[in-house]
Protein backbone atom coordinates (compact mmCIF):
# COMPACT_ATOMS: atom_id res chain seq x y z
CA UNK A 1 0.00 0.00 0.00
CA UNK A 2 1.20 3.16 -0.95
CA UNK A 3 0.76 5.76 1.70
CA UNK A 4 1.86 8.88 0.42
CA UNK A 5 4.38 9.90 -2.00
CA UNK A 6 7.32 10.68 0.12
CA UNK A 7 8.29 13.56 -1.13
CA UNK A 8 7.97 16.83 1.23
CA UNK A 9 6.81 16.38 4.78
CA UNK A 10 3.36 14.72 4.82
CA UNK A 11 1.38 17.17 6.78
CA UNK A 12 1.80 19.78 4.20
CA UNK A 13 -2.25 20.57 4.27
CA UNK A 14 -4.90 19.39 5.71
CA UNK A 15 -6.52 17.13 2.91
CA UNK A 16 -2.91 15.34 2.76
CA UNK A 17 -2.36 15.06 6.56
CA UNK A 18 -6.17 13.56 6.67
CA UNK A 19 -5.50 10.88 3.82
CA UNK A 20 -1.73 9.73 4.98
CA UNK A 21 -3.47 9.15 8.41
CA UNK A 22 -6.32 6.66 6.88
CA UNK A 23 -3.69 5.62 4.39
CA UNK A 24 -1.62 4.40 7.73
CA UNK A 25 -4.74 3.13 9.96
CA UNK A 26 -5.41 0.80 6.78
CA UNK A 27 -2.33 -0.50 6.87
CA UNK A 28 -1.91 -0.93 10.51
CA UNK A 29 -5.82 -2.34 10.70
CA UNK A 30 -4.63 -4.84 7.65
CA UNK A 31 -1.30 -6.06 9.38
CA UNK A 32 -1.83 -9.09 11.94
CA UNK A 33 0.49 -7.52 14.73
CA UNK A 34 0.54 -10.74 17.20
CA UNK A 35 1.33 -12.71 14.27
CA UNK A 36 4.52 -10.25 13.66
CA UNK A 37 5.71 -10.72 17.13
CA UNK A 38 5.25 -14.16 16.92
CA UNK A 39 7.51 -14.80 13.88
CA UNK A 40 9.94 -11.70 15.38
CA UNK A 41 9.80 -12.82 18.58
CA UNK A 42 12.97 -15.14 18.21
CA UNK A 43 15.99 -15.44 16.26
CA UNK A 44 15.56 -16.58 12.37
CA UNK A 45 17.17 -19.07 10.27
CA UNK A 46 15.20 -19.89 7.21
CA UNK A 47 16.34 -22.31 4.96
CA UNK A 48 13.38 -24.03 3.30
CA UNK A 49 12.53 -22.15 0.30
CA UNK A 50 8.89 -21.60 2.53
CA UNK A 51 10.56 -20.48 5.35
CA UNK A 52 12.55 -18.17 3.51
CA UNK A 53 9.21 -16.95 1.54
CA UNK A 54 7.35 -16.46 4.88
CA UNK A 55 10.16 -14.69 6.69
CA UNK A 56 10.72 -12.14 3.23
CA UNK A 57 6.76 -11.44 3.81
CA UNK A 58 7.01 -11.17 7.10
CA UNK A 59 10.35 -8.68 7.00
CA UNK A 60 8.15 -6.69 4.30
CA UNK A 61 4.85 -6.53 6.30
CA UNK A 62 6.79 -5.05 9.77
CA UNK A 63 9.04 -2.62 7.12
CA UNK A 64 4.96 -1.15 5.98
CA UNK A 65 4.16 -1.34 9.71
CA UNK A 66 7.17 0.59 10.69
CA UNK A 67 6.43 3.19 7.82
CA UNK A 68 2.81 3.50 9.05
CA UNK A 69 3.65 4.18 12.34
CA UNK A 70 6.44 7.31 11.35
CA UNK A 71 4.45 8.98 8.91
CA UNK A 72 1.50 8.94 11.63
CA UNK A 73 3.34 10.10 13.94
CA UNK A 74 5.02 12.49 11.77
CA UNK A 75 1.36 14.22 10.83
CA UNK A 76 0.75 13.81 14.55
CA UNK A 77 3.13 16.03 15.73
CA UNK A 78 3.01 18.67 13.08
CA UNK A 79 -0.56 19.21 14.92
CA UNK A 80 0.83 19.93 17.85
CA UNK A 81 -1.50 20.28 21.08
CA UNK A 82 -4.41 19.02 19.23
CA UNK A 83 -2.81 15.51 18.51
CA UNK A 84 -0.41 15.13 21.54
CA UNK A 85 -2.12 12.13 22.73
CA UNK A 86 -2.26 10.51 19.73
CA UNK A 87 1.48 11.24 19.40
CA UNK A 88 2.33 9.44 22.15
CA UNK A 89 0.65 7.05 21.73
CA UNK A 90 1.68 6.11 18.20
CA UNK A 91 5.22 7.16 18.94
CA UNK A 92 5.13 4.08 22.10
CA UNK A 93 3.80 2.00 19.11
CA UNK A 94 7.05 2.98 16.81
CA UNK A 95 9.53 2.03 19.42
CA UNK A 96 7.82 -1.13 19.80
CA UNK A 97 8.58 -2.08 16.42
CA UNK A 98 11.71 0.14 15.36
CA UNK A 99 14.71 1.25 16.83
CA UNK A 100 13.87 4.83 17.17
CA UNK A 101 17.86 6.04 17.60
CA UNK A 102 18.40 6.16 13.83
CA UNK A 103 18.70 8.81 11.58
CA UNK A 104 15.42 8.04 9.84
CA UNK A 105 13.70 9.10 13.32
CA UNK A 106 15.68 11.97 14.69
CA UNK A 107 13.20 14.77 13.69
CA UNK A 108 10.59 12.48 15.95
CA UNK A 109 12.44 12.18 18.99
CA UNK A 110 13.32 15.57 19.04
CA UNK A 111 9.14 16.20 18.63
CA UNK A 112 8.69 12.98 21.31
CA UNK A 113 11.13 15.28 23.76
CA UNK A 114 9.62 18.36 23.14
CA UNK A 115 6.24 17.47 23.56
CA UNK A 116 7.44 16.07 27.02
CA UNK A 117 9.47 19.13 27.70
CA UNK A 118 12.67 17.89 27.56
CA UNK A 119 14.64 20.52 24.96
CA UNK A 120 18.40 19.68 26.59
CA UNK A 121 17.44 15.93 25.63
CA UNK A 122 15.99 16.79 22.17
CA UNK A 123 18.85 19.06 21.44
CA UNK A 124 20.99 16.28 23.42
CA UNK A 125 19.98 13.57 20.17
CA UNK A 126 20.75 16.54 17.57
CA UNK A 127 24.09 17.15 18.91
CA UNK A 128 24.78 13.46 18.90
CA UNK A 129 24.09 13.14 15.54
CA UNK A 130 26.49 16.17 14.49
CA UNK A 131 28.91 14.77 16.65
CA UNK A 132 29.24 11.67 14.13
CA UNK A 133 31.66 10.75 11.68
CA UNK A 134 29.05 11.51 8.93
CA UNK A 135 28.38 14.48 7.38
CA UNK A 136 25.61 16.27 8.36
CA UNK A 137 22.67 18.05 6.54
CA UNK A 138 22.00 21.85 6.97
CA UNK A 139 18.60 20.66 7.96
CA UNK A 140 20.01 18.80 11.31
CA UNK A 141 22.29 21.96 11.73
CA UNK A 142 18.94 24.14 11.73
CA UNK A 143 17.39 21.97 14.11
CA UNK A 144 19.81 22.54 16.39
CA UNK A 145 19.94 26.39 15.97
CA UNK A 146 16.08 26.21 16.50
CA UNK A 147 16.20 24.09 20.02
CA UNK A 148 19.40 26.50 20.90
CA UNK A 149 16.84 29.52 20.80
CA UNK A 150 13.92 27.63 22.28
CA UNK A 151 15.80 27.18 25.53
CA UNK A 152 16.93 30.91 25.31
CA UNK A 153 20.78 30.38 24.71
CA UNK A 154 20.85 32.70 21.71
CA UNK A 155 24.12 33.65 21.80
CA UNK A 156 25.23 30.02 20.85
CA UNK A 157 22.52 30.10 18.43
CA UNK A 158 24.06 32.32 16.35
CA UNK A 159 27.53 31.77 16.66
CA UNK A 160 25.85 28.24 15.40
CA UNK A 161 24.33 30.48 12.52
CA UNK A 162 27.26 31.83 11.40
CA UNK A 163 28.91 28.50 11.36
CA UNK A 164 25.97 27.48 9.33
CA UNK A 165 27.00 29.93 6.91
CA UNK A 166 30.41 28.78 6.34
CA UNK A 167 29.71 25.07 5.94
CA UNK A 168 26.56 25.75 3.77
CA UNK A 169 27.59 28.30 1.39
CA UNK A 170 25.40 29.84 -0.93
CA UNK A 171 28.12 29.54 -3.90
CA UNK A 172 31.87 27.91 -3.60
CA UNK A 173 34.60 30.58 -5.60
CA UNK A 174 35.79 29.53 -8.45
CA UNK A 175 38.73 27.56 -8.47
Amino acid sequence: LQLADGKGPPHADRRQAESVLRAADRVLRRIDKERLAAHFGRKQKPTSAKEKALHERMTMRRDALIEALLRKARVEAAAGTSGAKAFRDTYAELQRWADVEGERFLSLRVQHERARGRLGTALAHVREKLDGKKPTKRKVHELEIELLEELGWSHWADQRRAWLTLRFPKAYPPF
